[in-house]
């Protein structure tokens, strides 16, 4: 067991010792749930009390991830029955409800996806608080933890073109999940609820639908089709101008898409992320030639 592990698992002791003082340390069931930017925990109890909770470590600042303005996105989302309960932030332990039910896969999404377009409708109906993200600044600080000197001179060019493009014209700021995957959408007993909100953000509504489409790995056929179920369920009024503007962002996406692998291969050197970097690059030069 390593001392990383045991640290952690240290931590979360301390943290539910406080949280939960009424409960017998002994009974406290706890595993590790892991995901593409690190390791989470969940603690149940026999009497079927199930938590989660997310570490703020290092390499999830350097991601950009801030447990307080995750918590803030929660609570808004949880309110519109939309997210798990926030209950709290402790020692920089963000501790969520944990959702009973069943994670949607890349074989049995379809059939929910009327549902899941009216969750995004009225995700972005909620009222923010905060300023919206400054996208190349986002993207800049990527830039600047992954290595820029390892960079070729079209990795370099590639992120020069899209600093100096100017963005496109938000049709709406709203709260935005930026993470929407079948791996982040549950099936519970009270309809849909999405997990993993720490890349939540304050932005363009385009831009959570691009960013969605491209984890979807959807053709334009298919994005047209979530682009009208969403229109339906009253997201917005002018479908073309919307449809426009998710094509504005889809290579944006991309481009930040390829510099978050870049961040995450320099963190880890994980085979996996240099691959996904490497592709990415690949497409964004290609986008560019085509005059994408």
């Amino acid at each position: 067991m390593s001392n990383v592990f045991e640290s952690s698992l240290t931590s979360v002791r301390a943290v539910l010792a406080r949280r939960f003082s009424l409960v017998d340390p002994l009974e406290w069931q706890i595993s590790q749930v892991e995901g593409l930017t690190g390791i989470n925990w969940k603690v149940s109890t026999p009497a079927g009390h199930a938590y989660l909770l997310r570490p703020q470590t290092q390499q999830k600042t350097q991601l950009g991830i801030n447990r307080k303005r995750e918590s803030h996105a929660l609570r808004l989302a949880a309110n519109a029955a939309i997210a798990p309960q926030c209950l709290g932030i402790d020692a920089g332990w963000l501790i969520t409800e944990w959702i009973h039910g069943q994670a949607l896969t890349d074989t049995n999404y379809f059939s929910h996806l009327p549902a899941l377009a009216e969750k995004i409708v009225a995700l972005h109906r909620l009222k923010p608080a905060g300023q919206a993200r400054d996208f190349h600044r986002h993207c800049q600080r990527y830039y600047q933890l992954s290595s820029p000197h390892w960079f070729t001179p079209q990795a370099l060019s590639i992120h020069q073109y899209w600093q100096s493009r100017a963005l496109p014209t938000p049709l709406k700021f709203a709260l935005l999940h930026m993470d929407i995957h079948p791996g982040n959408i549950i099936q519970t007993s009270s309809g849909l609820r999405l997990i993993d909100w720490e890349y939540a953000a304050v932005g363009d509504i385009a831009l959570d639908l691009a960013a969605m489409y491209r984890s979807f790995g959807w053709t334009e056929t298919q994005q047209r089709y979530f682009t009208d179920l969403y229109v339906r369920a009253g997201g917005y009024a002018d479908i073309e101008k919307l449809r426009q503007h998710v094509q504005c962002w889809l290579p944006r996406v991309d481009y930040m898409a390829w510099l978050w692998y870049e961040v995450r291969w320099q963190q880890s050197k994980q085979n996996s992320f240099r691959e996904a970097a490497n592709l990415l690059l690949s497409q964004l030069l290609a986008q560019r030639e085509a005059g994408r």
